[in-house]
């Protein structure tokens, strides 16, 4: 496959993962949280969201693993579907794992001063480090420039 037709070939291939992700991620976690699902099953049964994650993202390794040992699949699924399963994982993997280093540096409580913007959505902390409210994710991002 020349380089050409394999960028070809990825597009379309990240637009059906794109595809599956919207579809099973509602299935999954709903429209409000991509995380949910990992979040519920790591608190029923005492993991991290990454360790759940990781049991997940696990299965579809196994899977492909299995094909390469065995040149077959043995349900359904098609091994074709298992890498777009993957694939979408290592988003989801890799997703979790910024969203938590992002939370890691939100402002403590009491550092947020003032609003610096009429739409009360920019603020300023103790450091003068600009924050903006997310209220779909109930948390500050810092403001980039």
């Amino acid at each position: 496959m020349t380089p050409e037709d394999f960028l070809s070939w990825r597009q379309g291939f990240e637009e059906e993962c794109a595809g599956t992700m919207a579809t099973k991620g509602r299935e999954y976690a709903g429209n409000n949280d991509r995380f949910a699902n990992f979040r519920t099953v790591a608190d029923r049964v005492g993991l991290t969201p990454l360790q759940a994650w990781g049991v997940f993202a696990l299965k579809h390794v196994d899977a492909i693993f299995s094909f390469v040992r065995e040149g077959q699949t043995f349900s359904t699924e098609g091994i074709r579907s298992r890498f777009m399963d993957l694939r979408n994982y290592v988003d989801l993997g890799l997703g979790m794992i910024e969203e938590d280093a992002a939370l890691q540096h939100q402002p403590k409580d009491g550092q947020i001063m003032e609003c610096v913007d009429p739409h009360g959505s920019i603020y300023r902390d103790t450091t003068g480090k600009l924050w903006h409210w997310r209220e779909s994710a109930q948390r500050y991002e810092p403001v980039a420039f």
